[in-house]
């Protein structure tokens, strides 16, 4: 099965051309930050291998790294499956590109390459893919869902609970499902995928960077 690889483009193409051909590939991606400099180096890239491959040029935001994610995300899942191994050059490109990259191989099979300025050594990056290891149970995906992009106290939270389970609350139901969400919201904690903190004197819970990372991963 052949081959992809998907290349950042910076402004150093002895770099990029080098890690072509040590990983020949049916197709390459070039991402660019959709800047006008870099879009014109990938479409010089474009003519320069396109009589040996297939070529793509993808435009990806280069400040926001959670819209990065998301559209890196979008260019990954569309193309697993049709290739043998997907090879990622991160030699150039912004840093907010080459990072989501790393965060997204530890949840997709991405062969992560590097190639150094000074002695052109190219280096495969150790990935571990942590998809597997973060399991989370209805109930804990149903209050991801509920808190989203907000902060919320907890009381509001069971009080949404309720609402989209059709659960009649009274003071013995309040505390019963309180008692519940405590330990959910310890396990939410201890897997890092939410915040919480203390504001007049409420108990505030909201995701935190990881759990916003895991949810555009997931989808949930």
């Amino acid at each position: 099965m052949a081959n992809l690889q998907i290349v950042v483009v910076g402004d150093e193409w002895d770099r990029i051309l080098k890690v072509l051909k040590k990983y020949p590939c049916e197709k390459a991606i070039f991402i660019t930050s959709g800047l006008e400099k870099t879009r014109k180096e990938a479409e010089k890239l474009v003519k320069i291998v396109s009589p040996l491959m297939d070529t793509e040029i993808a435009a990806v935001h280069y400040r926001d790294l959670e819209l990065a994610l998301v559209q890196l995300k979008s260019i990954i899942e569309k193309n697993m499956g049709k290739y043998g191994k997907i090879y990622v050059d991160i030699s150039g490109g912004t840093k907010i590109i080459s990072i989501a990259f790393m965060l997204l191989s530890q949840y997709y099979p991405l062969s992560m390459v590097y190639m150094t300025k000074q002695t052109k050594r190219i280096i495969e990056l150790p990935t571990i893919n942590f998809r597997n290891l973060i399991r989370l149970s209805k109930t804990e995906k149903e209050i991801i869902g509920i808190i989203a992009d907000k902060e919320i106290n907890f009381t509001e939270l069971v009080q949404e609970y309720a609402k989209k389970k059709n659960i009649a609350l009274n003071d013995l139901k309040m505390r019963d499902l309180k008692s519940r969400f405590s330990y959910t919201l310890k396990m939410l904690k201890e897997k890092s995928m939410i915040s919480t903190e203390i504001k007049n004197k409420k108990l505030v819970t909201s995701l935190s960077s990881t759990g916003k990372f895991i949810t555009k991963i997931y989808g949930e």
